[in-house]
């Protein structure tokens, strides 16, 4: 597992806020999505999570969904 972390842009936060209530919306479970993200924010998660999670929301007409790529090394 590769864990990262990744600096939020303003799309990017629209974005997971977005996913995240149609998440919230059409899921019968009883998990609560967070859906306060702003730009600026930083998001940890493991690669594959990352990509699964933006793979949608990375378009060339947009503005980058993060920046600030770095992988967490445990110490």
């Amino acid at each position: 597992m590769i864990p990262l972390d990744v600096e939020l842009t303003e799309w990017g936060a629209a974005y997971l806020n977005a996913t995240n209530i149609f998440k919230e919306i059409t899921t019968t479970q009883k998990y609560h999505y967070k859906t306060d993200y702003k730009a600026g924010d930083v998001y940890k998660s493991q690669l594959w999570e990352l990509i699964l999670e933006f793979k949608d929301g990375i378009r060339f007409d947009k503005e980058k969904a993060f920046n600030k790529l770095k992988k967490v090394i445990d110490q």
